[in-house]
This record gives C-alpha cells, structure tokens and sequence, in this order.
C-alpha cells in the first residue's frame, strides 16, 4: 500500500491507494480525512496510528473503522513524542507505546503501554539502562523516523553520530515482554551501508558496497539470534551511489517484493526500485508526494463486533 497526497479534496485529506505488488497497479483508493499519521511505520497487522489535534486513534483502513484512545498519562507534545504501535503474537495484542526519559544522566526511562484487549493504559520502568540518544530517530516531527516491525518486535538503529560503537548494533523493544533490548547486526566483511527491511515476515538486512550487495535474514534458535546470509551479489559505483544517498537519512521506507526479487524504496517525492537480481534501479513516480509505503494487510480487528470499544466511521 502507498499514502499519497494527490490534489486532496482539502488540504486535510490523505489519500491512500493499493496497489498490486508484481505489476503495481491501483487497485483501490481510501481517503482519510482531517487527520494524519502519528508514526510513519505505522501499519501493523492491518491498523494503522493516527493523530489529529493531539488526539490517538487506531484506523483499520479494510473496513474504514477507527477507535479513539485514551489520554496517555505521559504529558508530552506531539513533536517531541516517542511512540510506536505493535503486534504481541503471543497474547493476540495491539499496543501503543510510549516512552519517556526520567533521568537522562541514570538512564532511566518510564514505558506507558496501551493494550487494546484491556483498553487501558499502563506505566511501567524499563529493567535496563537505555540512553535517551537511543530515542532520536522516534523523536515526533512527522513524517521522520525508520521502525521495523517483525515478529512481535520494533527495531530501529539508534543516532550514530552519538552512539559510537552502538553504531553496530539496534535497539528493539519487544510487544510482547514489553522490555526494551539491544541487537548486534550481522558481521560484514568490508564496509557497507546498511537497510533494514522485513523478508518472509523476519528482520532482514541490506548490505551495499561498491562491489557486492548481501542480505542477511534474522533467525532464532532456542532463544539464540542468528544472522543467515540470504542472498550476495555484484553491485556497480552507480548501485552504491544509489544507496548512498539513502543513508543519510532516516526518511526512508523498503519493502522487498519476494516473487521479483525488487525492492521498493520510498523517500520524500520519490518512489524507486532496485532489483537486486538484475543489478538494476529504476523510478516509479516523482509526481506524488508519497508519505507511506508499506505491505497492505486486510484486516477485520475493530469490526462491528468487537467489543468494548466506541467505534467511528470514516470515508
């Protein structure tokens, strides 16, 4: 699924239209009114975060039903929030999260947790030390931040440019122990830039030299993380060009479409593709302002019977 802003009824519309992924075809067309996205990885099995006037909300784009949350009992402003919404497969769970630095000098960091099965909030202390420079790229301002979420887990790379040696490494929060904890990237052998992406519904890494591109898939084996090398090629100067301007920066979207071997890639007004089969890039559209790029999933949560909830519809 794309979210694009083109020519909108009013200013306040967000268009969002599907497309098939092998031929890229529209297929169906949305509009959400008066509102926007609060978390830019915001679809997560079929709902999607939604903000507007400082109001949460939960939006199921299948069946055009939204759910307005509570107050979080964080008092924060909407450009300095740090917020995510998941998927607890073990417990069958949406949740939005908050978190809020106590005290930056002791790490110490307080975690509100909105669960829909229990429609209310919870606080919460985090068990281990986490930098507030761990929150940078969720800092509110939107669009602007990368969150990967696979299998029951956010991941996202912390500011490198103050992280140091934490530049090898990624920050997860997991939905469903609801703690957060750290990750190693797998090793690579030279010096890549590097993507995060979902393949095959697990964590995946690009990896981009000037000569060889690599993608690692996260496998985990009796509660071991291991990093399996899933796919290696050849690259050009021209590839790694392509790449490099993407690395600057932390606005940026990838789906892999796994029948084609293509790789979507969403940043600003641009809509590219890169094959990594055929070594190949090419542009989908600069015409439109693309907000969102993302794998589209019918769902049915929030439906006309699901209970304990005040449900609203929307055009």
């Amino acid at each position: 699924m794309t979210v694009e802003e083109r020519a909108p009824k009013t200013v306040d519309d967000t268009i969002f239209t599907i497309r098939r992924s092998d031929t890229f075809r529209k297929t169906a067309q949305l509009v959400k009114k008066s509102t926007c996205m609060a978390n830019r990885s915001c679809m997560v099995h079929g709902l999607m975060l939604m903000e507007n006037d400082d109001e949460l909300s939960l939006w199921n784009p299948s069946i055009r039903k939204s759910l307005i949350l509570p107050c979080c009992p964080f008092r924060y402003a909407f450009h300095d929030v740090r917020c995510l919404l998941g998927f607890a497969p073990f417990s069958n769970d949406y949740k939005v999260v908050f978190f809020k630095t106590v005290d930056v000098t002791a790490f110490a960091l307080r975690v509100a947790i909105y669960s829909l099965c229990d429609h209310q909030w919870r606080v919460k202390h985090n068990r281990i030390q986490v930098a507030a420079w761990c929150f940078e790229q969720l800092r509110g301002g939107w669009p602007g931040w990368r969150v990967v979420f696979a299998q029951g887990v956010a991941y996202w790379r912390p500011d490198e440019l103050r992280c140091s040696d934490e530049s090898i490494k990624l920050v997860c929060f997991d939905f469903d122990v609801e703690e957060i904890s750290y990750l190693k990237l797998p090793d690579m052998e030279e010096k890549m830039f590097r993507f995060l992406f979902v393949l095959g519904g697990s964590l995946a890494v690009l990896g981009v030299s000037r000569v060889r591109s690599c993608i690692w898939v996260m496998e985990k084996n009796g509660g071991k993380v291991q990093w399996r090398q899933y796919w290696k090629g050849d690259t050009n100067l021209y590839v790694y060009g392509f790449f490099a301007d993407y690395s600057y920066t932390t606005f940026y979207e990838i789906v892999y479409i796994e029948d084609t071997g293509m790789l979507l890639i969403q940043s600003g007004s641009e809509l590219m593709a890169y094959n990594i089969r055929t070594n190949q890039t090419r542009c989908l559209g600069k015409s439109i302002r693309f907000v969102y790029v993302e794998t589209y999933v019918e769902s049915l949560v929030l439906h006309k019977g699901y209970k304990g909830a005040a449900l609203a519809s929307h055009g």
